[in-house]
């Protein structure tokens, strides 16, 4: 056992069924995570199996992560904001199966200066995708040196494939390296952000300073 001080220290250990920590600055304490006696309750087994189909998903996406909403920053890693929001609305038990609706899950939110005039490419076998979007000239409010990046998941193979990360003036931005089959789903996660902001490998991006477009669904043709 190894409790310090809750108010001027860091805390760790457990007292009887209690346990304590210390998480992003803070001090917790919870109780023990303890099976019934007579089994679990179906919330807690359904709670169970949404965790264990999005903690694999969610770390696929980690080098891609925000915060879904501001109020987290400085309580709960990205990685947690990220799988907060997506228990709460991108799972469902259909049967007995955990089942993620793709197009609810959000790397990410911000108000900064959306994107205009997006139009999405087809996707055909074998080949890369990606999608066009508006400069200042048609209306985005932004800066033409602001940035458009993020990723493609494709759900048939479990593969991610990063998008180019080009200006708004550009116009575009596609997949690298991705050669899916007929057939397969990818989904697409795209934000943008000022130019002067740094890459998210080093920059956790503040809501403030990012736009993030809901997730787009495209079935591959041959």
């Amino acid at each position: 056992m190894k409790v310090q001080n809750t108010i001027t220290g860091r805390s760790s250990g457990k007292i009887g069924n209690t346990v304590a920590s210390t998480q992003f600055r803070q001090n917790v304490m919870r109780s023990k995570a303890i099976n019934p006696k007579m089994g679990m309750a179906p919330n807690q087994i359904n709670q169970r199996l949404f965790m264990a189909a999005l903690i694999p998903l969610i770390r696929l996406f980690k080098s891609y992560l925000m915060f879904v909403s501001s109020k987290d920053i400085g309580y709960m890693s990205r990685f947690n904001s990220v799988m907060k929001y997506a228990l709460k609305n991108a799972m469902s038990m259909v049967g007995s199966v955990a089942t993620i609706d793709f197009l609810n899950i959000k790397i990410g939110s911000g108000t900064y200066y959306p994107l205009v005039n997006v139009v999405w490419g087809d996707a055909t076998a074998g080949q890369d995708a990606g999608l066009l979007f508006g400069p200042v000239a048609n209306g985005y409010k932004g800066l033409d040196s602001d940035r458009v990046t993020g990723f493609c998941y494709n759900s048939t193979q479990n593969k991610i494939y990063a998008l180019t990360n080009d200006t708004i003036e550009n116009g575009s931005i596609v997949t690298t390296g991705m050669t899916p089959s007929a057939g397969d789903v990818l989904y697409f996660y795209v934000y943008s952000y000022p130019a002067s902001d740094n890459p998210i490998s080093s920059f956790a991006f503040h809501p403030s300073h990012v736009s993030v477009l809901d997730p787009k669904r495209i079935v591959v043709s041959e």
